[in-house]
């Protein structure tokens, strides 16, 4: 099986997967979305790429004509800075967890423009952070230091 026709139904299952556990969670609350709303959005969103990747597998020339992405040992170390991440984000608070860890995965995922890494960190980060903030009114976890 070749590699895209592989990730395709790696990607269709964990969305599939994801939804089966989404399924018991209200996707409307009293004032608005409920629980399952964000989780069920984004296994349409897995759901649609699995598919556009699924539909481009036989366009797609053989696994040894394309160049080789980063890996598995990116994949490996992205891995642990999420581990990383999620322990840190408790301790130092979302702005002092989040930027460093998106400057690390980006540099990791093969990123070398330190203008680019920095701009994109920044904005990703302040974006979540508005988006969750603002618009969902989400408490997100602060620094004990500012």
């Amino acid at each position: 099986m070749p590699d895209r026709v592989a990730a395709a139904l790696a990607v269709l299952a964990v969305g599939a997967a994801w939804a089966w556990l989404a399924r018991g969670l209200p996707v409307l609350g009293p004032e608005g979305p409920g629980p399952a709303f964000v989780p069920l959005l984004l296994c349409g969103l897995l759901a649609l790429l699995g598919l556009l990747l699924l539909i481009q597998s036989p366009s797609a020339g053989s696994d040894s004509e394309r160049p080789q992405g980063p890996g598995w040992k990116q994949a490996a170390g992205v891995l642990g800075l999420l581990a990383l991440y999620v322990t840190a984000l408790a301790q130092l608070g979302y702005f002092l967890a989040t930027l460093p860890f998106v400057v690390a995965a980006m540099w990791l995922c093969g990123a070398r423009s330190p203008l680019l890494v920095l701009g994109a960190a920044a904005g990703f980060t302040l974006g979540v952070w508005v988006v969750l903030t603002v618009l969902f009114a989400v408490p997100l976890p602060r620094s004990p230091w500012l």
